[in-house]
């Protein structure tokens, strides 16, 4: 079963629930999109609540879910969940807290673009290319997102296109290369990543959570081992996307 892991003191980053984003439980979502992006992009927010919060993005909605709980809280429109952002639609996120620890950033991806959003005060902060904002990448959109923190000396942001990602070195970000999904997440059988997010929480261990259509896979980043598939449904239980 689920256990609590030494993580949970990212807790103590938490602020007051002062700029939290209000959800109505029950709504269905208006913008359906094909099966392969059922989860269009995730992140985890331990700043508004006190506890995990799971976001989960698909057209122009987004669910909200306790991870410790997995709790389902209800739809909101990103419109009204994040102001300014000129997107209706999110295609990949990832929350950058090593550049300024204290302000931390929503990267938001749509299109050949990238949004920049500050997470605790609920600012939009700018629009950017990826082209400019990633010299090198050469993707024109980015499918999912992430950021590993065990396997180098630096933190390591992951970009998926396609059948392929990139990475790129956050500090100084450079560039480092593209692979092939399929010969660095063996056993993973999906081709392509719709939404990632790494979970911290229930293992001693980092656990990238992959979501393509209606399953995720669970992957240990350290041990570089899959560990399964699982329904979003199971895991996520009343989060409308394609249900």
């Amino acid at each position: 079963m689920l256990m609590l892991g030494a993580s949970m003191a990212l807790l103590s980053q938490s602020c007051s629930k002062g700029n939290d984003k209000p959800e109505t439980p029950g709504n269905k979502p208006t913008t359906l999109l094909p099966d392969s992006a059922c989860y269009r992009a995730t992140y985890t927010d331990v700043w508004h609540y006190t506890t995990p919060q799971l976001y989960i993005f698909h057209g122009n909605q987004y669910a909200r879910v306790d991870l410790l709980t997995h709790t389902y809280k209800g739809l909101n429109p990103i419109s009204a969940g994040y102001p300014g952002v000129p997107f209706t639609s999110f295609d990949a996120v990832y929350a950058n807290i090593w550049i300024d620890p204290m302000a931390p950033k929503l990267i938001i991806f749509s299109g050949k673009q990238v949004a920049r959003y500050d997470i605790k005060s609920n600012t939009y902060l700018g629009l950017d290319s990826i082209s400019h904002a990633y010299p090198g990448v050469t993707f024109t959109s980015i499918d999912a997102a992430y950021v590993d923190t065990v396997t180098y000396s630096t933190p390591q942001l992951y970009l998926f296109s396609g059948t392929q990602y990139a990475r790129v070195d956050i500090p100084t970000n450079a560039f480092k290369g593209i692979t092939d999904i399929a010969s660095h997440y063996p056993g993973v059988p999906f081709s392509t990543f719709s939404a990632t997010y790494v979970s911290t929480w229930f293992s001693t261990t980092n656990k990238l959570i992959i979501f393509s259509g209606t399953q995720h896979a669970t992957y240990d980043i350290k041990a570089n081992r899959f560990e399964g598939v699982t329904s979003n449904s199971a895991d996520y239980p009343g989060v409308p996307f394609c249900q």
